[in-house]
């Protein structure tokens, strides 16, 4: 048994009781900060183990393929953990269940997302919680084409965002969206600030699709960007720049 641990630096003072608890359960554990992920780390691994909050589970999230998944949350006081439920009292009992059998990961759909621009392809990490699609600068007006279920619409507002079943209890919530259970396959779309005028009159501000269903977004803002999951570094969405949004094949196997 193969276990890697996630971890941020403020909740490092618990991993080395964290790697001794699972040791004495067997497995081999290897650790490593969050800013210095790469795609070895992960291979060969029974299951992630991340000690940190939601924002490191996310970005552990962009590796894991079909490795289960567990969150730690070392310091309740400062972090949600919505991803993070396990605490560093429980998490070896958890561990025996889920090695025992008695508990089972659950599936949390992810969104994959197709950037075309000039007959080029780019295709981000696939998203846990959201996409959003705006400005690089967040007081500007976004412009572009939505195209979803059939329907085509040409808005104007401060972005749109796209999020799956987990990531409907976050921003997409707080942005007027509604909360799905995590493991529908449902997804949902939220128009962020819609300027409503005489020129531009917007139905499709939001709305629940089902599994099957693709949202397509052409872009008619010059300084236009994609961000996946809040990941800091967005990716370019210029004006004339297209996006296919639908759930992927590759779920994240995450234990509770």
């Amino acid at each position: 048994m193969n276990i890697l641990i996630v971890y941020m630096k403020d909740c490092a003072f618990c991993l080395k009781k964290l790697k001794k608890d699972f040791e004495k359960e067997g497995a081999k554990v290897y650790a490593v900060e969050r800013s210095k992920l790469v795609e070895g780390a992960f291979k060969n691994k029974n299951l992630i183990v991340v000690l940190a909050g939601d924002g490191t589970f996310l970005k552990t999230a962009h590796f894991a393929k079909n490795i289960p998944m567990i969150g730690v949350n070392a310091t309740p006081h400062r972090r949600v953990g919505f991803f993070c439920r396990a605490s560093p009292k429980n998490i070896i009992r958890k561990f025996r269940a889920w090695k025992s059998g008695k508990i089972k990961p659950i599936k949390l759909q992810r969104l994959k997302s197709v950037i075309i621009y000039k007959g080029k392809k780019i295709v981000p990490f696939l998203a846990l919680n959201e996409v959003f699609i705006g400005c690089s600068k967040p007081f500007q007006v976004s412009k572009y084409t939505l195209i979803t279920n059939g329907k085509t619409e040409y808005q104007r507002a401060s972005g749109i965002l796209v999020g799956t079943a987990a990531g409907s209890h976050g921003w997409i919530y707080n942005a007027g969206g509604k909360k799905l259970p995590i493991t529908s396959s449902d997804f949902q779309f939220v128009t962020r600030e819609p300027v409503q005028s005489r020129i531009v009159k917007m139905s499709l501000t939001s709305g629940i699709l089902p599994k099957k269903c693709i949202i397509t977004i052409l872009s008619d803002t010059s300084n236009g960007i994609v961000v996946i999951d809040s990941y800091p570094l967005p990716w370019k969405f210029p004006k004339g720049a297209k996006i296919t949004i639908r759930l992927s094949k590759n779920p994240i196997y995450f234990l509770g």
